[in-house]
């Protein structure tokens, strides 16, 4: 690959991203991302670091250009813009997303050339999943398209996240892709080496039956969705809503999930709707999760979770703590000013504090309010705190019929998996979800049905294995990262195996190249 002329190499790069990108719902073929990132790793450690970066730029701008085609419908519903600056927003968002994978495979080029090609390779999986965690963390926390999420789609794979979570997975997935990616870069794995991965994954994915299951009490509980019309106005919403409620109490929930901004009114500050919502939990004897605004400091509005309790009423507010960015918040507004396109769908909510548990019947909730959910941070602390159940608001109608709405909801058997939690997901138009502790869904409800799950579970209790032992791995990751950059950029000659690279337009006659 290190021969290829500059075209073909050119041409490479994108088809890395498109595959990483076809690994993602929709259509969601995990196990696409394996030769998407062997092929990305490939032309890393072949190309000289400058060449590098620029690849590796291409391949994540268009990755996630693609991944995150369904901002584009969001700009065009829900902004004034024109279609070609949608087009230009989506592109930027692809082109910003890609500097990360540029500066992975710049690393990955000068780690080959200071070291060898083999060890650049198996830094590899660490890389990459530092990069995913960096996400997680700045500038605007986005932690989309993780490897785990795409592989968690692939049959057998869930077992494996109860013992290693979601970045361990993910980790697995880069590690098979760097062994692929070896005699494309030219190099001969031994025999042994893929005896040993595969030795190591089978250990991984056996190992994870020693992990116990959920072991609380068992529960009856149900999530509704109404997929009700906007133009349908509040109060038929909400009555929507109650005939749902009422189907689910009479198949036995004590427990019901309403999603994120289900009917428009603040419970904190509309005493009819309060006092309506409390009437139904009491009737129905039932705890009902619901989605509202509720005060903050100042003039401030927070985006919250509600628990509304048969026995006491309304007993709980939870303010969501990641706030989505330019929907939920505008960063930079001070550079922004009040542009309309932007600004105006900006809702300025307040981001909570610290974490809360909504007291239910059933136990502790943990919530997750919309985005939240693809934070595993959050739904580790909320597990550690205590909680039986996770409990997903979410409003995707935003999406439409994208891949958006998939894409999110991809994330729900990972927390449950994690955690040991089982996992309420409700959302206004789908895709709404019940999942058990152990990853597997037990009722699904797609974009525009309309309908109630409910299913029986057992709460979960005692430590998130996999999700503490994918924040070890992150931390390692990381700091491996961090020692690799520091490394990486030292200037300096590289290895002989320098001269086994042909030259590439930009370097000297000489190959030498120290950034």
């Amino acid at each position: 690959m290190s021969r290829l002329p500059g075209p073909a190499r050119a041409a490479l790069a994108p088809l890395a991203g498109v595959l990483l990108a076809l690994a993602h719902p929709r259509p969601g073929w995990g196990l696409l991302l394996v030769p998407g990132a062997a092929l990305f790793l490939a032309l890393a450690v072949t190309a000289r670091p400058r060449r590098a970066f620029g690849e590796g730029w291409l391949a994540g701008a268009v990755f996630f250009g693609l991944l995150l085609r369904w901002f584009g419908f969001v700009l065009l519903v829900y902004t004034p813009l024109p279609g070609e600056t949608v087009l230009a927003a989506v592109f930027l968002s692809g082109a910003l997303e890609g500097i990360g994978t540029g500066v992975l495979a710049w690393t990955l080029a000068r780690l080959a050339r200071r070291s060898s090609p083999a060890l650049a390779l198996a830094c590899a999986p660490f890389l990459w999943i530092a990069l995913e965690w960096s996400r997680e963390v700045f500038p605007f926390p986005f932690p989309w398209g993780s490897a785990g999420v795409a592989l968690a789609a692939v049959p057998g794979a869930i077992p494996v996240v109860r013992l290693v979570g979601g970045a361990g997975l993910g980790f697995l997935g880069i590690a098979w892709a760097a062994l692929l990616a070896a005699p494309l870069a030219g190099l001969l794995p031994s025999r042994r080496l893929v005896v040993g991965l595969a030795a190591a994954t089978s250990l991984v994915g056996s190992a994870s039956v020693l992990v116990p299951g959920p072991s609380g009490p068992e529960v009856t509980v149900a999530v509704v969705q109404g997929s009700v019309p906007e133009e349908r106005g509040a109060l038929a919403r909400l009555a929507t809503y109650e005939d749902l409620t009422r189907e689910a109490s009479g198949r036995g929930a004590s427990l019901v999930a309403w999603p994120e901004s289900a009917v428009p009114w603040r419970i904190d500050r509309a005493p009819g709707f309060r006092a309506r919502i409390e009437a139904l939990a009491r009737e129905l004897g039932v705890d009902l999760v619901l989605g509202s605004v509720t005060a903050a400091p100042g003039d401030g509005r927070h985006n919250s979770a509600v628990l509304v309790r048969a026995d006491t009423g309304l007993a709980g507010i939870a303010p969501k703590r990641r706030l989505v960015p330019f929907g939920e918040y505008l960063p930079l507004r001070p550079l922004l000013g009040d542009i309309p396109a932007i600004a105006a769908e900006a809702g300025d909510f307040v981001p909570g504090g610290e974490q809360v548990l909504l007291p239910s019947r059933v136990g502790p909730l943990g919530p997750l309010v919309c985005y939240e959910l693809v934070f595993p941070g959050i739904s580790l602390g909320l597990a550690r705190a205590g909680a039986g159940l996770l409990v997903n608001l979410t409003n995707d109608t935003w999406f439409g019929d994208s891949s958006g709405p998939l894409q999110h909801a991809a994330h729900a058997r990972l927390r449950a998996a994690e955690t040991g939690r089982p996992l309420l997901r409700a959302a206004n138009s789908g895709v709404s979800l019940l999942v058990d502790g152990r990853g597997r869904v037990l009722g699904r409800l797609g974009t525009g049905e309309r309908g109630v799950l409910v299913a029986r579970v057992r709460t979960g209790s005692g430590p998130p294995v996999g999700g503490l032992v994918s924040r070890v791995l992150e931390f390692a990751c990381a700091t491996l990262a961090a020692v690799a950059l520091l490394f990486a950029a030292i200037p300096g000659r590289g290895s002989r195996w320098r001269a086994d690279v042909a030259p590439l337009p930009g370097n000297d006659k000489d190959g030498n190249e120290d950034a």
